[in-house]
């Protein structure tokens, strides 16, 4: 942008009123919002949000709920985590951390090709291809860790008891591979069978992990 130079001359005082909280220092674009569940579209609408929409809970006895995170990212290395209730039992109350990308529809669920599903019981896989044997599963209290470099594709999931398969630091034995670059956001999927046993989902994106930035980070 060329440089124009402006001259005034002003006779007298001036008075010029500033509203602090709209200056934007060095200019640019304002800080992204932080990162937090939407349901908008949810299928079964069986899923409420609580703690500043961090949370999101079911305890419906219907069809899979669905949440998905406001906040995606296709470049540099990121983390996230995500805390469960009620996956004792996997088969009756479940809590499956999900990764989805810029053309997933809420409305459609597991049925997508644009979704990654870690299961509490311990697999990961894209649907409709075959799962991947963590060697973990999450029991209920536990978290489940999500390391994510968008440059290379690669993710590695971890659980609160630190049993995490490869090394995301060093690049090597990942639970997955994808294609780099692609825009990953976090998602969950809730199923509870007998109410009102309640499953739930806390996010996490202000913790960062070694050189794996916070999610909520640039």
């Amino acid at each position: 942008m060329p440089t124009r130079r402006l001259t005034m001359s002003i006779t007298g005082s001036i008075i010029v009123d500033i509203d602090e909280e709209e200056i934007i220092i060095g200019g640019g674009d304002p800080p992204l919002a932080d990162t937090v569940w939407d349901v908008t579209g949810n299928p079964e609408e069986n899923v409420t949000l609580s703690n500043g929409n961090l949370t999101a809970s079911s305890v419906d006895d219907a069809e899979y709920g669905y949440a998905v995170g406001t906040r995606g990212h296709d470049t540099g290395k990121h983390y996230f985590e995500i805390l469960a209730a009620g996956t004792a039992t996997p088969d009756d109350e479940e809590v499956t951390l999900c990764l989805v990308d810029d053309s997933y529809d809420i409305a459609d669920g597991q049925n997508s090709a644009h979704i990654w599903r870690v299961t509490s019981y311990g697999f990961i896989y894209h649907q409709g291809d075959s799962p991947v044997d963590l060697g973990f599963s999450v029991a209920a209290g536990q978290s489940f860790g999500l390391w994510y470099n968008a440059d290379t594709g690669k993710i590695w999931v971890g659980n609160a008891a630190d049993e995490l398969s490869g090394d995301p630091e060093a690049g090597t034995g990942e639970s997955l591979a994808i294609t780099a670059g692609t825009n990953l956001r976090p998602a969950v999927e809730l199923y509870a069978s007998a109410p009102p046993t309640a499953v739930s989902a806390t996010l996490n994106c202000e913790d960062a992990s070694g050189t794996f930035a916070a999610w909520n980070d640039a």
